[in-house]
């Protein structure tokens, strides 16, 4: 579950031209296989996770960083 987490935290941290807040994250399903399994992939299904949850939400900039 950590790989998930921080995969998802550095996606939010990235974020959509920008870090990303107030937002909540509800892991709803996973699945491991012994041989394809590994940190990085579930670090990396985070990431994606979270890139493709900015674009399903069809997110605004509110406030331009100066």
């Amino acid at each position: 579950m950590q790989p998930i987490k921080r995969g998802i935290y550095e996606g939010l941290e990235n974020g959509w031209h920008g870090p990303v807040v107030d937002v909540v994250v509800r892991i709803m399903d996973g699945s491991w296989h012994k041989n394809d399994s590994s940190e990085l992939a579930f670090t990396m299904a985070g990431i994606f996770a979270a890139k493709d949850a900015f674009v399903l939400a069809e997110p605004v900039i509110i406030d331009e960083p100066s």
